[in-house]
């Protein structure tokens, strides 16, 4: 990634409300972060995104297939709608497929996250209100 590519992802992002972009490539590995309600357009380069990423990974339990319910879209994971108290899916429930185990942040919008098939939440893989990107996995089931 070059200059010029980064000063292009600089300025899509200073109008809209983003505050933490990740991209992955077969060459490079970038993360871009600025605070919420900054004066200016600060941006923070993160270095080493490969190891952030390998240290922050959820381990799995051993030997217990599981399905993982993944981001489809960039956002901000919500266990629980933010007007509830109670969690859409808590850790030991049991979920239907296409039943809305989670929420996606995206702007205003609130992006449900469908359980990929039947079966028991065993771990909510990212904390409520953290940002996940494209892909990412943030609940691990046990199939049913």
């Amino acid at each position: 990634m070059n200059v010029v590519q980064l000063r292009e992802i600089f300025d899509w992002l200073a109008p809209t409300s983003i505050c933490e972009l990740e991209l992955h490539t077969a060459q490079s590995h970038l993360r871009l972060r600025r605070e919420p309600n900054a004066a200016d357009n600060t941006v923070i380069v993160s270095p080493n995104i490969a190891a952030t990423a390998a240290a922050s990974a959820p381990t799995a339990v051993p030997d217990a297939p599981q399905l993982l319910a993944k981001a489809a879209y960039v956002g901000t994971f919500l266990h629980r709608h933010p007007l509830r108290d109670e969690d859409l899916a808590p850790t030991g429930s049991t979920v239907k497929a296409g039943q809305v185990i989670g929420l996606l942040q995206v702007g205003a919008l609130l992006m449900p996250l469908e359980a990929p098939a039947d079966g028991i939440v065993i771990e909510h893989l990212v904390k409520h209100g953290s940002i996940a990107g494209y892909g990412s996995a943030l609940i691990a089931l046990e199939p049913r």
